[in-house]
C-alpha cells in the first residue's frame, strides 16, 4: 500500500508514476513517460485496475490495458497492489490487481500547487 503522505511528497505526477516506486512493479513507458502498470514481470494487460474496488475498462477497443498516465496523483489517497488475487477478487488478473482509492471530500477547501523550474545558459 502505497499512502498518500508518500505518493505527494515525491515528484510523481500521475499515479503510473507513483506505482513505479513500488518493489515488483514496473511500467512500460512510452515516449519516457510510463502508461501501463506491469506486475512481476506480466504484461500490461494481464493487471487489473480498479477504483474504489470498481473495475476499470480500457477506453480502447479490443485492449485491456488501462493508461494510468491520465490520472493525477493528486486525487489519489492511497494505492493498493496485489501482485496474488484473494478469494474476494475477480479472477480475471493472472498477474495482479491495482486498486486506486480517491481522495474524500473535506469541509476544508484545500489548494494544490505544482511548479516546475529550469534553467539553460545560451
Amino acid at each position: 500500500m502505497l499512502p498518500a503522505e508518500v505518493i505527494t511528497s515525491l515528484p510523481n505526477t500521475n499515479v503510473a508514476d507513483a506505482l513505479g516506486r513500488l518493489p515488483g512493479v514496473s511500467l512500460e513507458r512510452d515516449e519516457g513517460e510510463g502508461k501501463y502498470v506491469q506486475i512481476r514481470g506480466t504484461e500490461p494487460r494481464l493487471s487489473n485496475v480498479t477504483i474504489n474496488g470498481v473495475h476499470v475498462s480500457s477506453p480502447e477497443r479490443d485492449v485491456r490495458n488501462v493508461k494510468l498516465d491520465v490520472i493525477p496523483a493528486d486525487l489519489v489517497e492511497s494505492i493498493e497492489v496485489s501482485k496474488t488475487l484473494s478469494a474476494n477478487q475477480d479472477g480475471d488478473a493472472i498477474g495482479g490487481s491495482v486498486n486506486l482509492i480517491t481522495r474524500s471530500a473535506d469541509d476544508v477547501p484545500f489548494y494544490s500547487i505544482t511548479g516546475l523550474g529550469g534553467y539553460t545558459p545560451l
